[in-house]
């Protein structure tokens, strides 16, 4: 049972609270309900150095977590609001303001919407498949028309640097490390 409370200048708010139990003497089961509310999404920067920055934004939603240490499950939509990053290696701003759908053992994507610095849009559809957070498979279909997808200078990387912007669909299907691409892109003006 915990609350993690906001205060500003114009009063107060839970932006987080956790309320349910962990049985250690029980195989280690747990059963949480976990809401959300404006609640800053800089928390996940950590997990997130060396691919993205300049990460900022808020979420809300409700989430139920249960299973045990070795078999977690996570069901519950989570909304993004006023979020943005950067891509480390491309240099290339994204925002969005969409949400997310995580069932036992995936999760899913309904035209989740993306653009880049000049609104440009990417669409993803399909799902994050996963065995207890093990194992993750792809099974993304991915739409954009004009996306920015690199924004680099020299300074950035002598070898390899420029504006490229695209149009086209990729599909990702499989394991992290065993994906099949199946892709139509061409360049666009800009590149």
């Amino acid at each position: 049972l915990s609350d993690l409370i906001y205060t500003g200048n114009i009063g107060s708010d839970t932006t987080l609270y956790i309320r349910g139990y962990y049985a250690p003497n029980n195989g280690g089961t747990f059963d949480f309900n976990i809401g959300t509310k404006n609640f800053n999404v800089e928390v996940i920067r950590p997990w997130l150095e060396g691919i993205a920055t300049n990460i900022s934004g808020r979420m809300s939603g409700k989430l139920n977590l249960f299973g045990t240490p070795s078999q977690p499950v996570i069901t519950g939509r989570l909304r993004f609001s006023r979020t943005g990053l950067k891509i480390d290696y491309t240099k290339v701003d994204y925002t969005f303001a969409d949400y997310i759908v995580l069932e036992k053992n995936a999760i899913l994507f309904d035209d989740f919407t993306i653009n880049d610095y000049k609104g440009n849009r990417l669409y993803i559809t399909g799902a994050l498949r996963h065995n207890h957070f093990q194992d993750f498979r792809m099974d993304l279909n991915l739409d954009f028309k004009n996306l920015n997808v690199l924004r680099t200078n020299s300074m950035d990387n002598s070898s390899f640097y420029g504006m490229i912007n695209t149009t086209g669909n990729l599909k990702l299907k499989g394991l992290l490390d065993k994906m099949y691409l199946t892709a139509g892109i061409a360049t666009t003006e800009g590149t």
